[in-house]
């Protein structure tokens, strides 16, 4: 025999975890146009309004890009609720009558504002105008209607057609659209649609109006999905104020109604919305609160307060008009909506911008599932550990032959091996204050049917600091604290 050393590569020994997805959102709203319930990743967004068009779906991924400056996963939804518009104002106007054609068609929330500048007759050249689509803070040039009888905004879907009569020079036709809604029926379809999606996403926004059965049917959805080894959280917004009928304290009411029965340890729910400037239209629009939460806890770590004061205000969003009266909820000067566990936006006196109240999970009473970060943390050890004990399916273990439990030594293979990346991943960084792996020393191991070992995740939470309580006093002299 010729002398040698033989040296054979062996795999699987340490474990591997895929890499992250963190941060990568899964969006599902209403769209233009694009196949719907068909996800698909974008990491541009002339991509993205090439593929799906004007609309929610594109609008959300736009801020998510600019502001997280991380890839989307887009799902274009059904939208079985239809686009509305509201009731059409004339102000210094003639005889000619102004209604919205098809309302059906409106891609979005607009404030709708229909300028003349040259007056005249219907169906006769020689009138002009300029569109609006965030209330005249963003003008079209003028241009002439001609002897149409109708006039559209670009990339709107909205038409307004110019009844028989006289225009006046300066006249104004102003209403307001809300978009098309997706259902919970067009969710369930649109969330079937991700179920077998093969990419990497870490958490899902829903763009629609929320309620109490959409939350149960997302919970129910995620919790399927951590049967398979995906641990996700959901965002979504309950349906707005509105200010023109509805009080604050009309809004808690009905925000009350809607949610003081619901639960879930894998999402918050947000409340009213803000105006944001749009950077695909350039014009001012009102957008959900979640959006710009979603946006911040995608851009942020997994354990990191989404309403740290120091990370600054959310980005766009303005909740008062420019003298500081309140447009939309503040949950600093309306408290109570906090209380029911939905995420709000506040202000801080002395402070520019608007920031996030707390990050809730719409959690039951006296769980351990406060904070948003305390989901995601959680999905993160349980990701862990299912990628490495899924690899270790199928294995041989040794028992001990007194006991016929599990040999210690094989134990502590097994513990080692999650417990390494539990350090690695969530201790050594800091995001948690101690996260430890402990598999049973005493399951039955005497059948050859196959055995089952049962294990426990114990994580130690970080606190976060909520309040400070500090008492000011003059006192006869200051007793300054002796170096340590």
């Amino acid at each position: 025999m010729l002398p040698s050393v033989s040296i054979f590569k062996s795999d699987g020994n340490t474990g591997v975890v895929k890499p992250s997805a963190d941060g990568i959102l899964a969006i599902i709203a209403p769209s233009q146009h694009g196949t719907p319930n068909q996800p698909g990743a974008f990491a541009r967004r002339d991509l993205a309004l090439a593929e799906h068009g004007f609309g929610p779906l594109v609008e959300v991924a736009a801020y998510h890009m600019d502001v997280a400056g991380k890839p989307v996963v887009l799902i274009r939804s059904a939208a079985s609720t239809a686009a509305t518009a509201g009731t059409v104002t004339t102000t210094g106007g003639g005889t000619a009558t102004h209604t919205v054609a098809t309302p059906a068609n409106i891609l979005d929330d607009f404030d709708i504002l229909i300028t003349y500048g040259n007056g005249g007759t219907q169906g006769v050249a020689g009138i002009t105008y300029t569109t609006s689509l965030d209330g005249g803070l963003t003008n079209s040039p003028f241009q002439a209607l001609g002897t149409a009888t109708s006039l559209t905004i670009p990339n709107s879907g909205v038409t307004v057609d110019v009844g028989a009569g006289t225009i006046l020079p300066g006249q104004k036709v102003s209403f307001s659209t809300k978009g098309p809604r997706s259902t919970n029926a067009d969710l369930v379809d649109a969330l079937e649609a991700l179920r077998t999606y093969g990419g990497a996403w870490s958490d899902l926004l829903v763009v629609a109006e929320a309620d109490a059965t959409m939350v149960a049917t997302l919970d129910l959805w995620l919790s399927a999905r951590e049967a398979e080894g995906k641990f996700k959280t959901f965002v979504a917004n309950a349906v707005p104020r509105d200010a023109a009928t509805q009080t604050e304290a009309q809004y808690a009411t009905a925000m009350t109604a809607a949610f003081g029965s619901a639960s879930s340890i894998r999402g918050c729910v947000c409340a009213d919305q803000g105006y944001v400037v749009s950077s695909l239209r350039g014009i001012r629009m009102r957008r959900p609160v979640s959006i710009g939460f979603a946006a911040r806890g995608m851009a942020s770590d997994i354990s990191r307060d989404a309403a740290f004061v120091a990370d600054g205000p959310i980005a766009g969003y303005q909740i008062a008009d420019d003298r500081g009266n309140p447009l939309f909820h503040d949950e600093a000067l309306y408290p109570g909506l906090d209380d029911l566990r939905l995420t709000t936006l506040r202000s801080f006196h002395g402070r520019e911008g608007t920031f996030i109240t707390n990050p809730l999970l719409l959690s039951p009473s006296g769980s351990d599932y406060v904070f948003w970060q305390h989901a995601r943390v959680m999905n993160k050890a349980c990701d862990i550990a299912f990628q490495l004990l899924t690899n270790r399916l199928s294995q041989g273990v040794r028992k001990d032959r007194a006991t016929g439990f599990i040999l210690e030594e094989d134990a502590q293979e097994i513990e080692a091996l999650v417990q390494a990346e539990l350090d690695k991943q969530l201790v050594t960084p800091g995001r948690v204050s101690g996260a430890v792996f402990l598999l049973s020393r005493t399951d039955d191991l005497s059948s050859n049917a196959g055995a089952v070992l049962n294990a426990e995740i114990q994580v130690s939470a970080l606190a976060y600091v909520k309040r400070f309580a500090v008492t000011s006093k003059f006192v006869k002299r200051i007793v300054v604290p002796p170096a340590a």
